[in-house]
């Protein structure tokens, strides 16, 4: 026996249960429920209090979870997750005593617009049959007062949400941004399907708003999501408050408001906030080696490859570490072999791009090059940053090397080896 039919068995044997709906998806004639619906129930009982601390819902099943709530009209809910994940809401409203029917019973109730999307009964006690849904209300359009509450209200927040990330108090910007903003954003967008056409059906919390929106907003919907860096998060804000911008401006030309001037307050914002859009920029420390031995074919270079380019090994510094223990290291690690530092060639320095979240970071990268004389070691013993190591003819190896930087290096190594055979 499935949960449904359990409940129904359940309710048939409470007097104090005059009628069971289920409301929602699996009541609806359009939009019907998929695998995710909730299951969400509606009872009409005598005593809402006697299901505030019962446990009735272990009937029904294997109980995961199980939370006491009450709806935006103070009705007593019990959110139930049962095994296999279906969740169940159970919703307890006051039975009117003089209601003949179920459908008068509905009417009385502040739920009319969830039962006027259908209903389906599960117990029906009332003294006569009759359970057709009340008819949904027509959404009406905003009066000048409550438009520009609503104007107001959406920068309001929006400055929040900048003075927020400024802070580094991420959390609450991220609530701002993701619950204030956006409520104010959807009732704008809701007001503007209605402008356009007075019968559409705006639903609820932007249920199927990619149905009823207008298409040009539904496009730009996906610019106002973000992940939890700042940056985006910033560039997700003035994404909203370009949308919300347009948006108000043609729904106050559609149905006769004026849109208040806000200009001040919008300008303070993105004066504020346009320091949240600059890419942020990461510094780097890293060292390498310029490794040389001499054999009967002259002096060779050690290189490796990642991927398809041969470069000279290097490194990000650790901790506490100096840039010449980290080029010793690195050479070790990359190129297989131990190495004595005979000096410091030159410091290179260059800039690029890596990705970040759904963003980019800037990386300042600082390397130092150390001229290093072979002790012992075989590059075969490279480690998995690599994918080989190698000796390379001095004279040849300045062509191999793609970078500028590196083959500058190179030069310079190959002076201070002229100066020190010279020496010898």
């Amino acid at each position: 026996m499935d949960i449904e039919s359990r409940v129904q068995t359940w309710a048939q044997t409470r007097p104090d249960i005059r009628a069971v709906i289920v409301v929602g998806s699996r009541a609806r004639t359009r939009h019907h429920a998929d695998e995710w619906s909730d299951l969400d129930l509606c009872l009409f009982v005598t005593e809402r209090e006697a299901f505030v601390e019962a446990d009735f819902y272990k009937l029904f099943g294997e109980v995961w979870l199980a939370a006491y709530d009450t709806t935006d009209f103070g009705d007593p809910e019990w959110v139930v997750m049962f095994e296999g994940g279906m969740k169940v809401d159970f919703t307890f409203v006051q039975a009117d005593a003089d209601a003949p029917t179920l459908a008068d019973a509905m009417m009385r109730l502040p739920y009319v617009e969830t039962f006027s999307r259908g209903i389906r009964a599960l117990v029906d006690k009332y003294p006569r049959r009759d359970r057709t849904p009340p008819a949904s209300s027509s959404a009406r359009l905003p009066t000048p007062a409550e438009f520009d509450n609503t104007v107001n209200h959406f920068y309001l927040s929006a400055s929040r949400a900048v003075k927020f990330i400024r802070r580094g108090d991420h959390w609450r910007s991220s609530t701002v941004t993701m619950c204030h903003m956006r409520s104010k954003l959807m009732q704008m967008i809701e007001w503007h399907a209605r402008a356009n056409n007075e019968t559409v059906d705006t639903w609820y919390n932007g249920r199927f708003v990619e149905d009823w929106a207008d298409a040009r907003i539904v496009d730009k919907l996906r610019d106002i999501y973000a992940d939890d860096d700042p940056t985006h998060r910033a560039k997700a804000i003035f994404a909203q408050m370009a949308l919300f911008a347009w948006v108000a401006d043609e729904t106050a030309a559609l149905i006769g408001h004026t849109v208040p001037d806000v200009s001040s307050a919008v300008g303070w914002i993105e004066s504020v906030g346009k320091r949240l859009l600059i890419v942020p920029t990461e510094t780097q420390i890293s060292a390498g080696g310029v490794v040389y031995r001499n054999t009967g074919r002259g002096t060779e270079i050690a290189l490796v490859r990642v991927g398809d380019r041969w470069q000279l090994p290097k490194g990000i510094i650790d901790q506490g570490e100096e840039t010449e223990a980290t080029a010793q290291r690195e050479v070790r690690e990359e190129a297989g072999v131990d190495a004595a530092v005979i000096g410091l060639i030159d410091r290179i320095e260059y800039w690029y791009y890596t990705s970040i979240g759904r963003g980019k970071k800037r990386i300042h990268k600082f390397v130092f090059f150390y001229l290093m004389r072979y002790i012992s070691g075989d590059p075969a013993n490279h480690d998995h940053e690599v994918d080989e190591a190698g000796w390379f003819p001095l004279d040849e190896i300045e062509t191999l090397v793609p970078f500028r930087g590196e083959a500058a290096i190179l030069a310079k190594a190959r002076e201070m080896l002229a100066a020190e055979n010279a020496q010898t």
